[in-house]
């Protein structure tokens, strides 16, 4: 805020009016450079040829040894990356077979528990061994019944009322 303000008064003291002569210039110098742009003629320039990029480590005076290293260890990086890429493929696709493998492995497992659940069931049923008896035979006599009786209504006693009394009151 402050630099602002600085800058507002050294410019209204530039341009005061015993200093005029600063902000005429500049004014006048617009009208003064497009008169001069309009007659005169263009003048032929210098072609200027840029460098190749490629030929810039050249004019640095490095060796071709050291780019052609650089060049080396980018390719070699480039070839590492790509086979790392490959290897998290390969694996990737490894770890998913294993997972299917296992997952038909434990599939084939519960069926045949469920095979053999079912046999083990299917061979206790049909078998029945039948041990002789060596106690007498237990005979329950039946039990009588009692005869039915409907239920009879008993209606509710009848409640005090406690409207129009007093707590205190007896009776």
């Amino acid at each position: 805020m402050l630099a602002a303000g600085a800058f507002v008064v050294g410019f209204r003291a530039h341009t005061s009016s015993d200093n005029a002569e600063p902000a005429a210039a500049a004014s006048s110098l617009n009208a003064a450079r497009a008169s001069v742009l309009e007659s005169s003629p263009a003048s032929p320039g210098v072609r200027v040829a840029l460098a190749d990029v490629a030929a810039l480590p050249a004019l640095q005076g490095e060796p071709t040894s050291v780019i052609e290293a650089r060049a080396a260890k980018a390719a070699a990086e480039k070839q590492a990356a790509e086979r790392a890429k490959k290897r998290a493929e390969r694996l990737k696709k490894e770890r998913a077979a294993r997972r299917k493998r296992a997952a038909a492995r434990h599939k084939r497992a519960v069926a045949a528990a469920k095979r053999r659940k079912a046999a083990a069931r299917k061979h206790t049923t049909t078998t029945v061994t039948v041990t002789p008896r060596t106690t007498p035979r237990v005979v329950a006599t039946p039990v009588p019944t009692p005869v039915y009786k409907p239920p009879v209504y008993t209606p509710p006693a009848p409640k005090k009322s406690y409207v129009g009394k007093d707590f205190d009151s007896k009776g």
